[in-house]
């Protein structure tokens, strides 16, 4: 990716986030392509956590939404999408005793 691509797409990956108590503030979070590809690993795992409220799931899903959105016509979209499934996800083994 050139530097003006690279300009480019971190311009589309600017992100509104809505406070919850007023849902007409907005922040912008700007973000590099790996940073955003990190990023929305770590959230996707978020997501399974089997104690986050219904409510925060979807909020942090949106986000994670957005953010693929903006790899839309870039190799690693397809593998974004394959991180919002967990049957996707690679089986970990249980850690020895120390």
């Amino acid at each position: 990716m050139s530097g003006q691509e690279r300009d480019s797409f971190n311009a589309v990956l600017n992100l509104a986030l809505i406070e919850q108590d007023d849902p007409d503030s907005k922040v912008t979070i700007r973000l590099g392509p790996f940073t955003a590809f990190t990023l929305v690993g770590a959230l996707q795992l978020t997501t399974r956590h089997p104690e986050l409220a219904p409510k925060m799931r979807a909020r942090v899903q949106g986000v994670i939404d957005d953010i693929i959105k903006a790899f839309e016509g870039q190799p690693a979209h397809a593998v974004l999408l394959l991180g919002n499934d967990p049957a996707n996800d690679v089986p970990r083994e249980p850690s020895e005793p120390e």
